[in-house]
């Protein structure tokens, strides 16, 4: 069996593609197996893996009809064989060293979970809403508590890239750790929100191992000019939020950080809706309202906020209730300045500026 499977959803991605499964292949740990997945690819990209699945034995293929990067993960996870399941696009590259320094730590921590870091390029293209997110803020193992779940999701700069995520793959069964299928936007978002409440033991390390290719189609960053594009982009994102809510609630772990959950749902959408047309902005509110804050006992949970936050939440409510067109616009800059500071905010809106 293999230390290390590497599972790569492939979708139409002939330019990248050969770079990539390059950085997998030539990894200095050679106990692994790549397991590609295409996902109904229309170009090059099924002959590309064919001919290097014919020169090097450790690259698997599977393939599947169009169904989502979601879905061939999950198809890839299920195949998988080593000890270790690790994630990459099939855009992006793999440092050298990684499968053996992931299999190392794996070794001497004995972790469900292992959350590294990764870095951007071309290094132009970073955007200012991951400055200071590339790696976790500290190096250490964590035994599963209330209190090291919540630092994980909110103060560890541990999420929301599960592409560098490395998991035991005895985790992954245990647990029935799966990719949502039904999201396109969000994903790594609920995946990480999925792991780290149920990983008994989580290690976070400081080394760049995975690189992220940006470019101007990446989803974290696109799909958002012009009303329908941006109210497009939203209802995907709240469908990333019902997602873990509907996991979170049968699963008990709503009073893991109801507060926090609650500030991460509104700051995932509080500024892009403050740029919807007011009817827009009304739809949206209600609907935010009928699915994310139903999942929580308002009142008690908006005790935990903090006061400009809880400020945004009652407004928010009398948007969805037609009693004010939107959120005040000071507001939204108070709130974003309070969680971000008042450097970040400026170079993200000059990033904005510059984007145009």
């Amino acid at each position: 069996m293999p230390r290390i499977s590497v599972v790569v959803p492939v979708y139409n991605c002939e330019r990248y593609l050969g770079e990539c499964v390059d950085s997998l292949l030539g990894q200095t740990l050679d106990d692994i197996e790549v397991i590609c997945v295409d996902d109904g690819s229309t170009d090059s990209s099924g002959e590309i893996l064919f001919r290097r699945a014919s020169l090097d034995r450790r690259l698997r293929l599977l393939s599947e009809e169009n169904s989502g990067p979601g879905s061939a993960r999950n198809l890839g996870m299920a195949a998988a064989k080593g000890d270790v399941i690790m994630f990459c696009d099939a855009d992006d590259l793999l440092d050298p060293r990684a499968c053996e320094l992931i299999s190392s730590c794996f070794d001497e921590e004995g972790c469900d979970a292992l959350v590294y870091g990764f870095d951007v390029f071309p290094p132009e293209s970073l955007h200012p809403s991951l400055l200071g997110r590339l790696t976790p803020l500290r190096e250490c193992t964590l035994e599963r508590s209330d209190e090291n779940v919540r630092s994980l999701l909110f103060h560890d700069e541990a999420r929301p890239f599960a592409a560098r995520m490395a998991l035991s793959r005895e985790f992954c069964q245990r647990e029935s750790i799966h990719w949502d299928e039904d999201l396109t936007l969000g994903d790594d978002q609920y995946f990480c929100f999925e792991v780290f409440p149920r990983a008994q033991r989580t290690t976070l390390r400081k080394w760049q191992l995975y690189r992220y290719r940006m470019s101007s189609g990446s989803l974290t960053h696109g799909d958002s000019k012009g009303p329908e594009l941006l109210l497009r982009k939203m209802n995907k994102h709240l469908a990333c939020e019902r997602a873990v809510l509907e996991d979170w609630g049968p699963a008990g772990f709503m009073d893991l950080c109801p507060g926090d959950l609650l500030h991460w749902c509104i700051e995932l959408l509080l500024y892009d809706a403050s740029r919807l047309p007011a009817k827009d902005a009304r739809d949206f509110w209600n609907d935010f309202c009928a699915n994310v804050l139903a999942h929580f006992n308002v009142p008690q949970t908006a005790g935990l906020l903090d006061s400009t936050s809880r400020a945004c939440l009652n407004q928010i409510i009398d948007v969805a209730r037609g009693k004010r067109p939107r959120v005040s616009e000071a507001l939204v800059a108070l709130f974003y300045v309070r969680q971000r500071g008042i450097a970040a905010s400026v170079r993200r809106f000059a990033f904005a500026l510059r984007s145009r």
